[in-house]
């Protein structure tokens, strides 16, 4: 039994949240980068990382304790998250468990599958219009506070989503609910969720600053 994989993936766990804090102009979540990195030391670029049963292991770990987690935030008796939850979290959670599952998923992300096939290719762009209208689209409600402009830029990133879309693809492959190359195509469009929305966001709102500041001129 070797542990090389582990300790690879370990590693990028470590340097993946400095790695996005480095990022001044765009903020990155670290599990972005640990997705990414995961997909680049997977079989898909480099196939230095393969997911043998140490690093399965693991990842299962992180997979159980973040369902556990999301369980804890559930307070029937109140709106506070649970006293437990900060102690656990910062203890096996986000210092190094999470990280492991979400590098793991980035390593069992089968690019070439989704390349070569072109109808899961043509489903990311589905999924990112089902992510605007689930979770974008509720955000006109504050057009009469902020206006169609803000609503619209606060819509955007409403709209992200990652690590549920890692989590419950994860999920459906294990249980054979959905195929690999279709939870490739889900993870794919959340990551393009997350670093494309916040950018055509500030898009939107720099636009309305310029519009805003020709029409002061113009007045």
């Amino acid at each position: 039994m070797s542990f090389n994989g582990l300790l690879i993936i370990s590693v990028i766990a470590v340097a993946a949240p400095i790695l996005a804090a480095s990022v001044r102009r765009m903020k990155l979540p670290s599990v972005v980068v640990e997705i990414v990195a995961g997909v680049i030391v997977g079989s898909s670029v480099l196939g230095w990382v393969r997911i043998d049963q140490p690093v399965n292991v693991v990842a299962l770990l992180g997979l159980a304790f973040l369902l556990f987690l999301a369980g804890l935030e559930i307070d029937l008796r109140a709106t506070a998250p649970s006293q437990f939850r900060a102690p656990l979290a910062g203890l096996v959670g986000y210092g190094f468990l999470f990280p492991v599952f979400f590098v793991s998923s980035g390593v069992e992300f089968d690019l070439g599958a989704l390349t070569r096939s072109p109808s899961a290719v043509a489903r990311i762009p589905l999924f990112l219009l089902a992510l605007l209208i689930v979770r974008g689209v509720p955000a006109a409600l504050y057009v009469r506070a902020v206006g169609r402009r803000g609503a619209v830029a606060a819509g955007l990133p409403q709209a992200t989503s990652l690590p549920v879309i890692v989590t419950a693809a994860s999920i459906g492959v294990a249980i054979h609910a959905i195929a690999p190359v279709t939870a490739s195509a889900l993870v794919a469009a959340g990551l393009m969720s997350v670093l494309a929305f916040p950018l055509i966001a500030l898009g939107v709102i720099r636009a309305g600053r310029t519009q805003a500041q020709l029409l002061t001129e113009e007045g």
